[in-house]
C-alpha cells in the first residue's frame, strides 16, 4: 500500500516554515520532518473503483516467473521454477474456467526456463526465450529459440531464433505488423527492440525506445494503442511512425520490476512486482488510462505483496495468481480478479 499525507497538511507545514525561516536549520525542521512520516502513516489514499478477488482451483504444482497466455476459452501456464534459487520448470498446463479446473498437457519440446514471453495471433501462440539457470552471463544460460504453438492440434514448430542474448525478463505486445520484443537482460539491462514478421518468420531491428535499458518490464494493448516500460519510465510505440513516445510515469514507484500486466475490456493492469528502491515486494493494481495518460491505483492482491506472477484474460475475465511473496514462498494460489 502507499500512503501521503493530505494537500491541507503540506500547506499547513510550508506556510509555519515562512513564518519561523530562521528556525527552518534547527531542531525544530528535524522534528517537523517526524510529524510530517507519522502523519503519513496514519492517512491511506484508497483505490478508484476496488477490483476484488474470487479464488479459484490453485494450480498443482506452485511456481514464480512462469509465462502465461490465453487461447480458445482457456488460459495457460508454461514453465517457471518451484523455489528462489532452482527448480526449473518445463511443465504446461491448461486452465479451464467451466470446470475450474488445471489440466497437465504434453511438455513443450525445449528447455526448463523462466521468465519467458508469450503472445496469441489468432489461434496460434508465440513463445520462447528467456534463463534456464545455468549460470548468469552464460550464453547457453540465456535462450534464443522461439516457438509457434498451434492450440487446435498442439502441435509446437520451430521459428526463427531471435536476434540477441538478451532474452532473460523481455516484454512483448501484438501490433499490426507482427510482434514487438524489447528490453531483457544478458551481460547487462537494455533497451532494443525487434519485430518479428510472422509470415517472412524473420526478426527486424527496430529504433530503440528512447529510455533506460531495463529488464522485467511490462509492455501490452490497451484499445489499440501499444505500451511497454516500467512504470517509472513508460513509453508509447507509435506503429505509423516507428517512434516510441514517452507517456507518464507511476508517481509512487520509482521503478517496479517483475510485475505482471493484464488487457481486459479497455483496462490495462500492472499487478504487484517489487519496488527496487523501496526494496519491497508490492501487493497493488494500478491502472494506466491512455486517454487522460495517468496511472490509478485500483486495489491490492488479496494476500500480501507478490511478485514474478501471471495474469490472463478469458471471456472477458480475469485470472491473476502464482509468483512469490516477500519471504520467497513460492505459491499455487490462483484468483478470478472481478473489476467493477
Amino acid at each position: 500500500m502507499f500512503l501521503r499525507p493530505s494537500a491541507s497538511f503540506y500547506c499547513m507545514i510550508h506556510e509555519w516554515m515562512m513564518m519561523n525561516n530562521s528556525y527552518c536549520k534547527s531542531l525544530w525542521c528535524f522534528l517537523l520532518v517526524i510529524v510530517v512520516i507519522l502523519f503519513t502513516a496514519c492517512s491511506q489514499i484508497e483505490p478508484v473503483e476496488p477490483v476484488s478477488f474470487e479464488q479459484v482451483a490453485s494450480i498443482p504444482v506452485g511456481r514464480a516467473s512462469a509465462v502465461s497466455f490465453a487461447v480458445g476459452g482457456n488460459g495457460y501456464v508454461l514453465g517457471g521454477r518451484t523455489s528462489a534459487k532452482g527448480g526449473y520448470l518445463s511443465d504446461f498446463w491448461k486452465y479451464d474456467p467451466t470446470a475450474n479446473d488445471w489440466t497437465r498437457l504434453p511438455d513443450p519440446p525445449f528447455k526448463a526456463r523462466v521468465n519467458a514471453v508469450a503472445q496469441v495471433v489468432d489461434d496460434k501462440v508465440f513463445v520462447g526465450l528467456g534463463y534456464n539457470g545455468g549460470g548468469v552471463y552464460k550464453e547457453d544460460s540465456y535462450q534464443r529459440d522461439w516457438w509457434m504453438y498451434n492450440s487446435l492440434n498442439g502441435v509446437w514448430e520451430r521459428k526463427a531464433d531471435y536476434p540477441t542474448l538478451n532474452t532473460a525478463g523481455a516484454s512483448a505486445f501484438v501490433c499490426e505488423s507482427g510482434i514487438v520484443v524489447c528490453f531483457g537482460f544478458f551481460s547487462f539491462f537494455t533497451n532494443e527492440a525487434y519485430l518479428y514478421d510472422i509470415d517472412r518468420d524473420e526478426w527486424i531491428d527496430m529504433e530503440w525506445p528512447y529510455m533506460s535499458p531495463a529488464g522485467e518490464t511490462i509492455a501490452g494493448v490497451v484499445n489499440g494503442r501499444y505500451y511497454a516500460g516500467l512504470c517509472s519510465d513508460w513509453h508509447e510505440y507509435i506503429e505509423n511512425s516507428g517512434k516510441w513516445e514517452r507517456r507518464a510515469s507511476y508517481m509512487h514507484s520509482e521503478g517496479r520490476q517483475m510485475a505482471s500486466q493484464l488487457t481486459v475490456d479497455g483496462h490495462f493492469f500492472m499487478i504487484g512486482g517489487r519496488e527496487w528502491y523501496a526494496i519491497k515486494v508490492s501487493d497493488e493494481i494500478c491502472e494506466y488510462l491512455p486517454d487522460a495518460d495517468k496511472w490509478v491505483l485500483r486495489g491490492y492482491l488479496p494476500k500480501s505483496g507478490v511478485e514474478n506472477l501471471v495474469a490472463f484474460e478469458v471471456d472477458g475475465v480475469a485470472y491473476v495468481g502464482l509468483g512469490e511473496n516477500e519471504e520467497g514462498e513460492v505459491l499455487a494460489d490462483f484468483y478470478r480478479m472481478i473489476i467493477p
